[in-house]
């Protein structure tokens, strides 16, 4: 990945794009970073890079959520990973996956809490066989 942020668009010219591109095209902003419609109609920010040789996409996600402002911050993010040998798709599944290990999401304490919730509206029923 070389070069770096071209910064060659603006908030209109990515409106304009969206309004008039088919899907499957891209708008280059610089330093590999692009605006694909997808083809849904719908718009998003990608980063294509290099590591060990081969290319990869790294998906920020859909305009206008992210802005063009939030797409170029993650470019700089993003490229600093590359920069230190890391991949950046594994880095985001990595902390994706400590985030819900350290949470409290998990289904043994959601079911804990669900269960506790629960018990006092349940009655002991015993049959008579």
């Amino acid at each position: 990945m070389s070069g770096g942020n071209g910064g060659k668009l603006n908030n209109q010219r990515v409106l304009s794009f969206i309004q008039s591109a088919d899907p499957g095209k891209k708008l280059a902003d610089g330093g590999g970073l692009y605006l694909l419609i997808l083809p849904s109609r719908n718009s998003s920010w990608q980063i294509k890079y290099r590591l060990e040789g081969k290319e990869k996409t790294y998906s920020i996600g859909q305009y206008p959520t992210v802005t063009l402002a939030t797409a170029r911050a993650e470019l700089r993010q993003t490229k600093a990973l590359i920069k230190e040998g890391k991949d950046p798709v594994a880095n985001r599944r990595l902390n994706r996956a400590t985030a819900i290990a350290s949470g409290e999401n998990d289904f043994k304490s959601v079911a804990s809490k669900w269960l506790a919730k629960q018990q006092p509206d349940w009655s002991v029923e015993v049959s008579g066989y």
